[in-house]
């Protein structure tokens, strides 16, 4: 496994951790090569805040420069109420997951981790829904990275920036957004 930084760097990754039930995985490279990382929002984004996220979509086809999309906080629950996740109107493609869920803060509130299928809802409801995606709540990626002993990054004082404009925060943010290239 491999992470490549935007300006085209590779670096070994290893899994160091996994959950399973949450979707989520913890991977392991070396420190040194790797950006600065986002720091985890303290606190869950409220229902209709702003929302966005940058990862690498069909980077075959998309090309693999860092796309941004950007929504709202539509639920602080997901399918079924399931109140580990967020539902977000943030637009997404296969790819997106795994990537930060990010608030206008530019802290981490989620992990982009799903969208609904939107032919199954079609065939189910004769409707065709759009932009409602999923992401897993942050406390949970905390958790992940606590149980296996990782460095939490939370902003400091000096760190926690007024709410900034998307352009700002993609210029940002974007370096620290790494592709992950399965072998």
């Amino acid at each position: 496994m491999s992470l490549v930084r935007p300006d085209g760097t590779e670096i070994a990754a290893d899994v160091l951790s996994t959950d399973a039930a949450n979707d989520l995985g913890l991977l392991k490279a070396d420190r040194k090569l790797l950006p600065p990382p986002l720091p985890l929002a303290s606190s869950l984004p409220r229902v209709g805040q702003k929302a966005f996220t940058i990862g690498y979509p069909h980077p075959d086809l998309m090309g693999e420069e860092a796309k941004v999309t950007d929504g709202i906080v539509s639920s602080v629950t997901g399918v079924r109420n399931d109140p580990r996740l967020l539902q977000i109107s943030v637009a997404m493609q296969a790819g997106n997951s795994g990537g930060p869920l990010l608030n206008m803060q530019g802290e981490v509130v989620g992990v982009v981790c799903a969208k609904l299928d939107a032919l199954a809802m079609l065939v189910a409801t004769g409707d065709l829904p759009e932009n409602v995606g999923y992401a897993v709540k942050v406390g949970y990626a905390r958790a992940l990275l606590e149980s296996a002993g990782a460095t939490v990054p939370t902003p400091g004082p000096a760190q926690v920036a007024p709410e900034a404009s998307l352009e700002e925060l993609a210029a940002r943010l974007r370096p620290s957004i790494l592709l992950v290239v399965a072998d």
